[in-house]
């Protein structure tokens, strides 16, 4: 997971962190798989929240054989029902699908 920056560039390492790694693509019983869960809130320490509103980026990025790095990217855009209201966040600020949210992962 990177931000808008680490995406642009497909770079990771000083734009963001790992949240998969396949190191094991041709492991006996078939690749690995791997699948996120979009949620407000998680009980587990290593789960990650998403907020209505904000955009999240994915890269994935491989060196294969011939030296040639290629990347994949993804953009995930959360958003709750059309004129659902939420109460998201410590402040229990009120959420509205039409207002305008800063995304710290967003250039200014």
């Amino acid at each position: 997971m990177v931000n808008f920056d680490g995406y642009s560039s497909c770079n990771h390492p000083s734009k963001g962190f790992k949240r998969w790694e396949c190191n094991q693509p041709h492991s006996p019983n078939g690749p690995l798989k791997f699948s996120e869960k979009f949620q407000l809130f998680t009980p587990f320490s290593l789960g990650f929240e998403f907020r209505p509103g904000r955009e999240y980026f994915y890269i994935s990025s491989v060196i294969p054989d011939n030296g040639r790095r290629s990347c994949l990217k993804l953009k995930v855009f959360v958003r709750p029902a059309n004129s659902c209201m939420k109460t998201i966040g410590v402040h229990d600020r009120v959420f509205d699908v039409n207002d305008k949210v800063e995304n710290s992962l967003e250039p200014a």
